[in-house]
């Protein structure tokens, strides 16, 4: 002390072994001295020399005298090592020099923290996350009505898969409906996400009554071998990676995977202490299309969440999936013409198998024969089943002479059987639009609870847009 006074204490460590590459923090009270008494600080060790002594290299001393809840950092001071204890050398001063800035390791930095900019990779979310906004339903078991909510992890996986082989991702902003060849990819490599984490994600759930919360929220905020330091060592390469996301609980977030593309420590040093608030990671998120997503922590409450999104978008903690092996991705060719059809199942989901969906453009003219045809797309579903209260958007290329005002009557038709096996199907919903030479427009929507109910006896529904501009 200033007084020329000393306050002891001891075996901060509490006779605990301090690991390799660990951050460890300490609180000590002073009772009879204010922190403005200080004059500085002594390290000492109780090692052992010989053959049987400990050596222990620190790295790494901060100090924060707290006044009135207001905290002054004192001492912050660094190196590979910053001083190694052995038998022969068990003690270190440093001194406590206010509102100083000093680099040396007998003195203490200023009360004020440089902030650290943030260090991005070149992954663009505009450029190589996918258009469409992830709202897949799944069927997990076939057979029996288990279902899954969206394809988080498939569509990290992929989109690192796009980037990484250098092909352009799929421009569509519509999601493929089941089976179609990128929402079969985008499945497969959902169910490749969780098998290959399954050990991780299992360990969430060894948690009684909470009691490891504030340490899975802890594990996101360490340097070294602590989440942050993996995740910090993938964006210093350059390297996007994929994140799972682990639920808090009610209100929150459920399980989740987004790709991690950059990071700023802000002031915060990665050691558990002060500034921790400071953190942001930098996000692709599938049910965010085209943003780069913060997502920072709220050391208080314990959790990471997304300041400038609905406060529901909240997670425990995460991990930095290592386990990811990129994959050749499926090419999807942009169709210049097209017909996008929007279907939303209701109560009755479509059975597929022999029970499938056909869809028609009626009486197309066609210039160059001067005839009339049906332009027809059969089994649209390609025989997969359509869940209860899910959404399926099927597209199809359309001839070059097709323009809007040739497409204005559609016929929906289904291939169900009558009788006790028959199938029924309430589409509660259609959206009909049109790519012509590159440009979009909607031509035709409706809802309803349900809009329209196909069954054996009803098969067809036929949409005349010219009788509804009358």
């Amino acid at each position: 002390m200033k007084s020329g006074a000393q306050i002891r204490f001891n075996n901060l460590n509490l006779s605990s072994r301090l690991a390799d590459n660990s951050t460890y923090k300490s609180t000590q009270i002073l009772t009879s001295y204010k922190v403005a008494d200080i004059k500085g600080f002594r390290l000492q060790t109780t090692l052992g020399g010989g053959m049987g002594g400990d050596n222990w290299n620190l790295n790494r001393l901060t100090i924060y005298g707290i006044a009135n809840n207001v905290p002054t950092k004192m001492i912050d001071v660094s190196g590979n090592p910053l001083f190694r204890f052995t038998g022969d050398q068990k003690e270190k001063d440093f001194m406590y020099t206010p509102a100083a800035t000093s680099t040396s390791t007998s003195t203490s930095t200023s009360t004020s923290t440089p902030s650290a900019p943030a260090v991005m990779t070149r992954f663009y979310p505009d450029v190589h996350g996918f258009k469409f906004i992830n709202q897949f339903k799944n069927i997990f078991v076939s057979g029996i009505d288990w279902f899954t909510g969206g394809l988080c992890g498939g569509m990290s996986y992929a989109a690192l898969d796009y980037y990484k082989s250098g092909k352009k991702i799929p421009q569509q902003p519509y999601m493929p409906a089941e089976g179609m060849p990128l929402q079969s990819y985008l499945y497969d490599r959902q169910v490749n996400s969780i098998t290959a984490n399954v050990d991780r994600w299992a360990e969430f759930s060894i948690n009684p009554l909470g009691a490891r919360n504030r340490e899975f929220f802890n594990w996101g905020l360490q340097n070294g071998s602590g989440q942050l330091g993996r995740l910090m060592s993938y964006i210093d390469r350059g390297e996007p990676v994929v994140l799972g996301l682990s639920s808090c609980g009610d209100g929150c977030g459920g399980d989740h995977q987004v790709v991690a593309i950059g990071y700023q420590l802000g002031r915060y040093k990665g050691d558990l202490g002060y500034y921790a608030d400071d953190l942001t990671i930098f996000v692709c998120d599938p049910n965010l299309p085209g943003k780069t997503v913060k997502m920072r922590p709220n050391f208080s409450q314990g959790y990471f969440y997304y300041p400038e999104e609905s406060s529901d978008k909240r997670w425990r903690t995460y991990f930095v999936d290592t386990k990811y092996t990129p994959k050749t991705p499926p090419v999807i060719q942009d169709n210049p013409n097209e017909i996008i059809v929007t279907f939303l199942t209701g109560n009755d989901d479509l059975r597929g198998g022999n029970d499938n969906v056909n869809f028609s453009i009626m009486k197309v003219y066609n210039p160059s024969t001067r005839q009339y045809s049906d332009i027809r797309f059969t089994n649209v579903n390609n025989g997969k089943r359509w869940i209860n209260r899910s959404m399926q958007t099927i597209s199809r290329p359309l001839p070059d002479y097709v323009t809007f005002d040739l497409v204005d009557d559609f016929l929906i038709e289904t291939t169900f059987r009558g009788g006790l096996d028959g199938d029924n199907w309430d589409m509660n919903g259609i959206a009909i639009s049109a790519r012509i030479n590159g440009v979009v427009k909607e031509l035709y929507r409706k809802d309803g609870a349900p809009f329209v109910r196909f069954t054996g006896d009803f098969k067809g529904y036929r949409i005349q847009l010219k009788l509804l501009k009358r």
